[in-house]
């Protein structure tokens, strides 16, 4: 399956039990202090005490998961309209060892996946609650509630992490979308220079002969072109001649 490969291949597995990231530190951490407060509670010993609020805690954990689940489908496709085509294309020449964008998505994906886990296991726990099982173990019934309240506190603190990766994703879309309209300036400026150019080499007879006499005897045409555009923008009055001058050089791959 595509997500599946694509969870494997940006490590999302690991994502669920690195210590070393502050949602699984701080779920661990509260997952314990949980367990500590319930076993002092004395909650699988006056068990029949806690049932009907459980019921009804999983119940609304339940709803509010699957709310959760429509809010991210919603996120992602506001995070995908945000990226543009050319945005998109910019952020992985420039990143793409970092691969930023697709990392968010599947972060995505794999929050979804954990949702619909923690879902089945409170739908699972809430049929059970209603039946006539007991669990005998008190070292299982302990180990069950710690990866349910882990799974929990997994996925808030993971919507935290998502949020803080969306921001950042956000602001880099928006730096790049100023180096793109700031390319595109420029390269309307250049276009209308290039016409000026050709309008006053069409104007001077004199110095449209001379132009074509050097561009048939030139070895290398394109060279002499842009050389002869890049004095006429010395002697122009537009600002900012120097970026002009470079970007024209790059974009016909003229040195010097």
């Amino acid at each position: 399956m595509y997500l599946f490969k694509n969870f494997k291949k940006y490590n999302k597995w690991i994502d669920l039990i690195n210590i070393k990231k502050f949602e699984c530190y701080f779920s661990l951490f509260l997952s314990l202090l949980y367990i500590l407060l319930f076993n002092y509670v004395q909650l699988y010993e006056k068990f029949n005490i806690y049932e009907e609020a459980l019921r009804n805690i999983s119940l609304n954990i339940i709803s509010a998961l699957f709310g959760l689940l429509g809010l991210i489908l919603a996120g992602i496709a506001i995070f995908i309209g945000v990226l543009d085509k050319d945005i998109r294309k910019i952020i992985e020449k420039i990143n793409n060892k970092n691969n930023k964008i697709d990392k968010v998505l599947f972060s995505f994906g794999f929050l979804s996946l954990v949702i619909v886990s923690e879902i089945i296991i409170f739908i699972t726990v809430y049929i059970l609650l209603y039946s006539s099982i007991h669990i005998i173990s008190k070292r299982f019934f302990y180990i069950v509630i710690f990866i349910i309240i882990y799974l929990f506190l997994f996925i808030l603190f993971y919507i935290l992490s998502l949020i803080g990766n969306c921001i950042q994703v956000y602001f880099i879309s928006n730096t790049y979308k100023e180096i793109i309209n700031k390319e595109k300036n420029t390269y309307i400026e250049i276009n209308e220079l290039r016409i000026d150019f050709m309008f006053e080499l069409l104007l001077d007879e004199d110095r449209k002969e001379k132009f074509l006499s050097n561009i048939n005897s030139a070895s290398n045409k394109k060279e002499l072109f842009v050389r002869e555009l890049i004095n006429f923008i010395l002697r122009s009055n537009v600002n900012n001649k120097d970026n002009i001058i470079k970007y024209i050089k790059k974009y016909y791959n003229i040195e010097g």
